[in-house]
């Protein structure tokens, strides 16, 4: 029961140095292979979803980061005030657009990477094991169930994320060494046809004039 919260609030506290999460976390967070690992908590590294690169306790490339001020996490603690309590987050509208987000990173994780859900059979928290209910849902669906893609639960987002592998950056690069490369081969052709040119000036006479042998002196 929230209703004594009061308004909505945000900022409450000195956050100038907390920064949003970059595309480049996103990224990264896409191209983690594992859906999640041992012990199968916020202490596991290297598993995408909930746990944890998504969420936030794991940066964004897996890493464990005990200060679990990552991506969705990250988001909570710049918004402050109502986002930042776990019992009044879903209280802020922008709430709504965040997890929204979070589940379309989601959706591309899962189209990409899919066949390695490795989602445990045991050993996970309670509610987080493959065969476990979903609360609340009603009649009961598992974990297992509810992992398939947005189209086949009937919506789809908007937003495509972008490959993640580094062929665009090697093709970039690939066609700057070779616009330097082409610019320079013209540049010494240029050069070569200049030295020609001059070289061939020098043996021109400077004024189109006929020479005779006849002296001056015979002319008389």
């Amino acid at each position: 029961n929230v209703t004594s919260e009061g308004s909505l609030r945000r900022g409450i506290t000195d956050s100038t140095n907390v920064t949003l999460p970059t595309m480049n976390d996103i990224r990264s967070c896409l191209n983690l292979r594992d859906f999640d690992s041992p012990p199968y908590f916020t202490n596991s590294s290297f598993s995408f979803p909930c746990r944890n690169a998504l969420e936030g306790y794991d940066k964004p490339d897996g890493e464990l980061d005990s200060s679990v001020s990552n991506l969705h996490n990250l988001v909570h603690l710049f918004l402050n005030g109502t986002s930042a309590l776990s019992h009044s987050a879903a209280n802020d509208p922008i709430f709504l657009v965040l997890h929204a987000f979070t589940d379309a990173i989601f959706e591309e994780w899962m189209r990409r990477s899919r066949e390695n859900a490795s989602f445990p059979d045991e050993m996970a928290p309670i509610g987080h094991n493959r065969d476990y209910n979903m609360v609340p849902f009603f009649p009961p669906v598992t974990n297992e169930q509810i992992y398939m893609a947005s189209e086949q639960l009937g919506y789809s987002y908007a937003i495509e994320l972008e490959e993640t592998d580094s062929r665009p950056a090697v093709f970039l690069l690939g066609s700057t060494l070779g616009g330097i490369f082409l610019g320079l081969l013209l540049l010494l052709l240029l050069s070569v046809l200049y030295v020609q040119q001059r070289k061939k000036r020098e043996f021109e006479p400077l004024l189109n004039a006929e020479f005779t042998t006849t002296k001056y002196t015979e002319e008389a």
